[in-house]
């Protein structure tokens, strides 16, 4: 569903470009996935679409939010790609990188990759701001299995600073640096890393 203040619809070439406050939404079951832009343009084929949104795009859903400047999702392939400074947010972590492609299915999403100077910043104590657990590589690799974060992968000159908790007191901070390494996570939060 795209929809707008102002825009057209060609119904023999299944376009519509809408600009004035477009949104287009997609619904799965009791999840929805939203998208904002300046302008949306969308190609829809029986039930396959193409959704390019430009301008100060923004994307958001109950598990997920991003923003970017330009960004193209194809429902053939399940892949949203974001380019223009584009920022990701799951729970309290934030990824910014220069490109970002998700896999999203049904609004779940399930990979994250991003690439060109990536990096990751956690919250990690609401009581203390400056407790943040950051990583960075070239590549950043993000696995999800059920809308959690499970896995993410770090490829290409690879740092992380990670703090470490010893019964529920803060211990001190772990720092990897690697070529590649994999950070594993349940129930959403760091339990190990490998390099």
């Amino acid at each position: 569903c795209v929809r707008g203040n102002r825009g057209f619809l060609n119904n023999e070439l299944n376009f519509c470009k809408v600009y004035q406050q477009p949104q287009a939404s997609v619904y799965r079951n009791s999840d929805s996935l939203h998208v904002k832009a300046d302008t949306l343009m969308g190609y829809f084929k029986s039930s396959q679409y193409r959704l390019k949104a430009w301008l100060h795009a923004v994307v958001f859903h109950v598990n997920f939010q991003g923003r970017c400047d330009t960004l193209r999702y194809n429902s053939a392939d399940s892949v949203m790609h974001a380019i223009g400074k584009p920022v990701f947010w799951y729970k309290a972590m934030q990824i910014q990188a220069k490109d970002m492609q998700l896999t999203v299915f049904e609004n779940h999403v399930f990979r994250g990759q991003f690439t060109g100077a990536a990096i990751a910043v956690e919250s990690v104590d609401s009581m203390d701001k400056f407790k943040l657990n950051q990583i960075q590589g070239k590549t950043m690799m993000l696995n999800f299995t059920a809308d959690t974060l499970s896995k993410i992968c770090v490829m290409g000159q690879a740092r992380s600073l990670h703090w470490m908790k010893d019964q529920d007191v803060w211990s001190g901070i772990e720092q990897v640096q690697s070529h590649e390494y994999n950070v594993w996570f349940k129930h959403g939060e760091a339990i190990r890393i490998t390099a």
